[in-house]
């Protein structure tokens, strides 16, 4: 039957490249893509026309109704699946626990939710599976911002930008950190630093502009305070601050 061979050459033909028999970039998450077995798939669906062709009679209807109930009940249970990103990235973990993208993902959906502790355990445990890991890195420092402890912040930050200089994002967080403990001029270099590698800085110059000029007024004002003379208090302390 030249129809099935014609099939069963397109469903394993075109998964040959990914198959993993040969190592490539990116194989480590793109051998589980599943749009690399939708021409595959319309092989088998030749492959099994032709099988079903050359079986004559009842067998053959009997056969076809029976692949088409379990396939749509196998589609129904893929699209529970796929209902969102949650759903996926939950089904992806179960068969493959050792996904560190799938951690940082989880991750990011659950800072989003604004659970803290879940996002700083799910981004944890995604650096466990994968230590280079610059996404994780710097979700965990928007994480310690959230949380007000700006120490961690910069240490995530700075580990991400040690890791990737030429991204702006860790630099601006290392710079909202250093706002936060009023380190301005550590701000100001990381934030200008983030610059040089922004491709849209625009918002970024803005904000770098309203922080030098509120570095300029605090100058400003405490010059102006250095040079007033000192006054004398004008009404004398309570005698009862000196039992």
């Amino acid at each position: 039957m030249p129809l099935l061979g014609v099939g069963l050459a397109m469903a394993v033909v075109p998964l040959l490249p990914v198959s993993g028999l040969v190592y490539f970039d990116y194989a480590q998450i793109s051998l589980v893509a599943d749009h690399y077995v939708y021409l595959p798939m319309i092989g088998g669906a030749i492959a099994l026309a032709a099988v079903l062709r050359a079986v004559q009679g009842r067998a053959a209807l009997v056969a076809s109704c029976v692949l088409v109930l379990a396939w749509a009940g196998l589609s129904m249970r893929q699209a529970m699946t796929w209902r969102d990103a949650q759903t996926v990235g939950q089904h992806t973990l179960r068969v493959n626990p050792h996904s560190g993208g799938t951690y940082n993902h989880l991750g990011g959906l659950a800072l989003r939710a604004g659970d803290l502790a879940e996002a700083e355990a799910l981004q944890l445990k995604s650096i466990e599976q994968k230590p280079v890991n610059p996404a994780s890195l710097l979700t965990l420092g928007d994480i310690a911002m959230r949380k007000k402890d700006y120490a961690a912040a910069i240490e995530w930050y700075g580990q991400t930008a040690r890791l990737t200089p030429g991204m702006p994002q860790p630099w601006y967080g290392l710079g909202q950190a250093y706002i936060a403990q009023e380190r301005a001029a550590e701000a100001i270099a990381a934030i200008e630093r983030g610059l040089h590698h922004d491709d849209a800085p625009e918002p970024a110059k803005e904000w770098l502009e309203q922080i030098k000029e509120v570095v300029r007024r605090r100058a400003a004002t405490q010059a102006a305070q250095s040079t007033r003379p000192a006054t004398a208090p004008t009404t004398a302390p309570s005698s009862r601050a000196f039992p």
